[in-house]
């Protein structure tokens, strides 16, 4: 069985998926996807992020793989904290 992350207030999360028509990793925005992680919208409500993952669940014509992964309140923004999840594909 797999791992699945449900950010909290003290480990807060971003939504991240795969873009099918370049193959570069994007994180949910406010108003779509960016391929910058610190334009990701921080989740810190698990009932909230799971709604979000949804919604991006709900794109299959725009990405794949959507996933929650777990980050840290950045200087400029929301930093994904492992190494795989912080720099594009």
């Amino acid at each position: 069985m797999q791992n699945v992350f449900l950010p909290t207030p003290s480990r807060p999360g971003v939504v991240q998926a795969e873009d099918i028509v370049n193959g570069r990793r994007v994180w949910m925005t406010d108003d779509g996807w960016s391929s910058n992680p610190a334009m990701a919208v921080l989740h810190e409500d698990e009932a909230i992020a799971e709604l979000a993952l949804l919604r991006a669940m709900g794109q299959p014509d725009r990405i794949a793989a959507a996933q929650l992964v777990e980050a840290r309140r950045g200087t400029n923004g929301p930093e994904p904290l492992t190494g795989r999840d912080m720099t594009p594909a």
